[in-house]
């Protein structure tokens, strides 16, 4: 028995390279086959895809691999958005349903509060810069809400023409340099709109500033239209009305000294010529229902009335002082008036003003 071992030939040396090799190459061959079927096992594996970053795989930490598949839940729902069939908001997370949480809309702004129907106007009552700079309407309101809009109508505005003014007329004799266009538009006045509580039970004939508490003073937009149409205004700042007597009052703002009057539509009620026998005139006419028998128009006057003419004809005339009363307010009757005809002497009644007010539930 050789006590070292002999040195190999070259042919068993060649041989053993040989067999290294092709087991070599075997080995290679076993790792080719199994890629080729793990790639077609996964066909939509990204980590196998030409020139792709292998995606991470969770290891066996049990901590490590909640925390994949919790983000991998929240990710399943990140920019997603409902189909044409799945209302908006209704996915199933929390945070999906607080983001699609509609936001509270305004409550819809309806009308509230009107004085007449529409078929029921007859007569227009005054309200110009002479006698009846501020024209209020008595209202009880039952359910309060908050004012947003008012609308009311003027028609056949009364117009001055050169001559008006002239010292040797009378009053009748002023008639023909008046006009009352039936139809204007975009007249240059505005409304200083003030809303009044009653402080305690307000109407009958008179209501003084005592009895009223100013809640808000606004001036609505203009310009003003004359043509018999209800226009809405929409208030700069909404008004709280709550339930009780509220007198709403405009007075006239008119930038063109030309504007004598513009009269509210309304309708004339009662037979209140039966009791000023001096203002009944000498028409029989037809007596009309009250329909609003809460409230009545009032108006007032400047504090210090100095006659006619006086100085309106300057703007700052609107700023000057009121009187610190309401009286209650007339129009003549329809039936009586006669075309070309200018102060006689007619029936007179009072009613209320078309008066629409619109708002929402309070807040």
């Amino acid at each position: 028995m050789p006590t070292a071992m002999q040195p190999r030939s070259p042919v068993l040396q060649r041989a053993v390279s040989v067999a290294l090799a092709s087991l070599a190459l075997a080995l290679l061959s076993a790792c080719g086959t199994q890629a080729d079927d793990q790639t077609a096992a996964e066909p939509g594996d990204p980590s196998t895809a030409a020139g792709s970053e292998p995606v991470p795989h969770a290891s066996d930490d049990p901590t490590e691999s909640t925390e994949h598949a919790e983000a991998a839940s929240v990710d399943d729902h990140a920019g997603t958005r409902p189909s044409d069939d799945e209302p908006a908001g209704s996915t199933d997370t929390a945070a999906d349903t607080d983001a699609d949480a509609p936001v509270d809309a305004p409550a819809p702004i309806t009308i509230r509060h009107r004085t007449m129907p529409d078929w029921s106007l007859n007569t227009q009552f005054g309200w110009g810069a002479y006698g009846y700079p501020e024209v209020g309407q008595l209202l009880r309101i039952d359910e309060p809400f908050e004012l947003t809009h008012v609308e009311f109508a003027v028609h056949a505005p009364t117009l001055l023409l050169d001559g008006f003014f002239a010292a040797d007329l009378d009053w009748n004799a002023r008639g023909e340099f008046v006009t009352n266009p039936d139809r204007m538009r975009d007249l240059p006045a505005t409304a200083r709109f003030t809303a009044f509580r009653g402080t305690t039970d307000i109407g009958g004939e008179r209501i003084g500033l005592e009895e009223l508490s100013l809640v808000s003073q606004q001036t609505l937009p203009g310009p003003m239209h004359g043509d018999g149409e209800r226009q809405r205004y929409e208030l700069p700042e909404p008004i709280a009305l709550t339930a009780g007597q509220w007198l709403l009052a405009f007075q006239l703002i008119a930038e063109d000294p030309a504007i004598l009057e513009l009269p509210f539509t309304g309708r004339e009620s009662g037979d209140r010529s039966e009791q000023n026998p001096d203002t009944a005139g000498d028409c029989d006419y037809t007596r009309s229902e009250d329909l609003y028998p809460e409230g009545s128009v009032y108006a007032r006057g400047w504090a210090d009335h100095a006659g006619f003419p006086t100085p309106w004809r300057d703007p700052a005339v609107f700023e000057l002082p009121l009187d610190n009363v309401f009286v209650l307010h007339e129009a003549k009757v329809s039936e009586c008036i006669a075309i070309g005809t200018f102060g006689d002497n007619l029936p007179m009644n009072p009613g209320d003003i078309d008066l629409v007010l619109h708002g929402r539930d309070l807040p």
